[in-house]
């Protein structure tokens, strides 16, 4: 892990979820940068919109996890906020949330075939 890479994870938190959108689009390599793009972007997002409701707790709390945040990448730490963390792993692979039509964990027979079509 390079010090390069550190800096740009910590710049990922450095305005939020709006550096944190940044990274995510311009980043298309390094996954632990990509990882902590899209943990900001999520964290960030949420808890922003939170302070609309909550006030001085909301912004309290992002000032908390936003100095938290910045000390683990800065580690060199892919630390991992529970719920947050799973939806910024699957957003940093994937470049979207997917969300799965069949949650039971079988497989459909008309999810998997596809009707060819004839030529005119």
């Amino acid at each position: 892990m390079t010090s390069n890479q550190n800096i740009n994870g910590v710049l990922c938190y450095v305005f939020g979820w709006i550096t944190g959108l940044i990274f995510l689009l311009t980043e298309k390599q390094n996954q632990f940068v990509r990882f902590h793009a899209a943990q900001s972007l999520v964290t960030f997002g949420v808890l922003f919109c939170l302070s609309f409701f909550l006030g001085t707790i909301g912004y309290l709390l992002t000032l908390i996890f936003w100095i938290f945040l910045m000390y683990q990448v800065y580690q060199g730490k892919q630390y991992k906020l529970p719920v947050i963390g799973d939806i910024a792993e699957q957003l940093a692979k994937t470049g979207m949330i997917e969300q799965s039509p069949n949650t039971s964990g079988t497989t459909n027979q008309s999810d998997t075939t596809q009707t060819p079509v004839k030529p005119q």
